[in-house]
């Protein structure tokens, strides 16, 4: 967690032109004396997340400014969520490591534009304050920590799958993630294992929530999705980057650099999530792009209708437009059947969710079933 302040050569930093103007929601405020960096928990291209301690209350939510219809404002059970790492302190710190010329250009940032256009929701990632540091001028989003996120939990448990309903619960709470995000006119672009953070519901509430009326205890676990770095507005027209997200979640339009895409892309990503949840597997585990398209085309089949198969539909519907993005690749699509998700997924108690799955990885995103739908179908029905 850089900061110039705690190098112990400082160096003189050169003044911002508009730091006596900095942006309303992006306040200049010291990091030292107020957090102090406890490990760190990763490190990307935007930049570095840090475990921290704060020396300000979290479970007053008077010490921070509150921006209503922003994934800054509070609920009416603020003080009883995350209860035992608001009582220590306990906050996650991402500091963006490139240094803006100007504090107002960081308003543009993606992350922050997403920050301040969701509003809030139990199963995204809080955020408890933004802030521009007086002595490095750099951002940090400080945000509220979970236990682990979801890889963590699946190689901590090895074979020992989740139950059905702990499963369904599960991805309930990732699917009312993204159907928020998506009702907000945004799409995330980078659902996966690792970006969906869990803690046990026993540790997550206090003891005085539990015991009250407004617990209902349906859920072993609380889900939320993290990391907003790559979330786009569904109307943004510029061009769209081809290795966003992860290879193994990544949808067949980014995979054949289809040059606009939306939220099918998270439809994909959760399909291809649930499915590793449900077997502990990931279901296409390319080790490059083209293997990684070959990995999709080995279970979805060749979704052209001029495929010299005779009497063959593919499972996950036709995509003629996937031959053009090949050719243009310089690529020809191999001509291949495809794997029902059932015999991916054998065990009969779980052929709602395969459905699911099934909808969710259809190749043609125009015709991939959409949050709303998803949401309706039977598995999730009374979640």
């Amino acid at each position: 967690m850089g900061n110039a302040s705690d190098s112990p050569r400082k160096q003189k930093q050169k003044i911002p032109p508009d730091v006596d103007n900095p942006p309303f929601y992006l306040p200049l405020k010291p990091f030292n004396g107020r957090y102090r960096v406890v490990s760190n928990l990763g490190n990307g291209s935007f930049g570095s997340v840090g475990l921290a301690k704060s020396s300000q209350d979290l479970l007053d939510s008077s010490k921070f400014r509150i921006y209503r219809n922003t994934l800054l404002d509070r609920n009416e059970f603020y003080k009883h969520e995350n209860y035992f790492n608001k009582k220590t302190g306990l906050v996650a710190i991402k500091t963006m490591t490139k240094k803006l010329n100007a504090l107002n250009d960081y308003s543009k940032v993606k992350e922050i534009r997403f920050i301040l256009a969701i509003p809030y929701h139990p199963n995204l990632v809080q955020v408890f304050e933004l802030f521009i540091d007086n002595v490095s001028f750099k951002l940090h989003i400080v945000m509220e920590c979970l236990d682990q996120n979801l890889y963590q939990l699946m190689k901590a448990r090895k074979n020992s799958f989740f139950s059905q309903t702990t499963l369904k619960s599960i991805l309930s709470q990732i699917l009312n993630g993204i159907r928020h995000i998506h009702r907000n006119q945004y799409f995330h672009r980078d659902i996966k294992p690792e970006n969906i953070l869990v803690s046990p519901s026993n540790r997550f509430y206090d003891q005085e929530f539990i015991n009250s009326k407004n617990f209902k205890y349906h859920d072993c676990f609380i889900v939320k999705i993290a990391d907003y770095g790559l979330a786009r507005h569904v109307d943004n027209k510029r061009p769209y980057t081809s290795y966003v997200s992860t290879r193994w979640y990544r949808a067949p339009e980014i995979l054949l650099r289809k040059n606009w895409y939306s939220r099918p892309v998270d439809i994909w990503a959760f399909g291809s999530v649930a499915a590793e949840i449900a077997t502990f597997r990931p279901l296409f585990p390319g080790s490059d792009e083209i293997e990684q398209t070959w990995k999709v085309l080995d279970v979805l089949g060749t979704p052209i209708s001029n495929n010299n198969i005779g009497n063959y539909f593919p499972c996950y519907g036709y995509w003629d437009e996937a031959a053009v993005l090949c050719s243009q690749l310089g690529l020809k699509l191999p001509v291949k059947e495809c794997i029902d998700i059932t015999h991916l997924i054998p065990n009969r108690d779980l052929t709602p969710l395969c459905d699911v799955i099934k909808a969710c990885l259809a190749w043609n995103p125009n015709t991939r079933a959409d949050v709303e739908a998803i949401c309706a179908m039977p598995y999730f029905k009374g979640t």
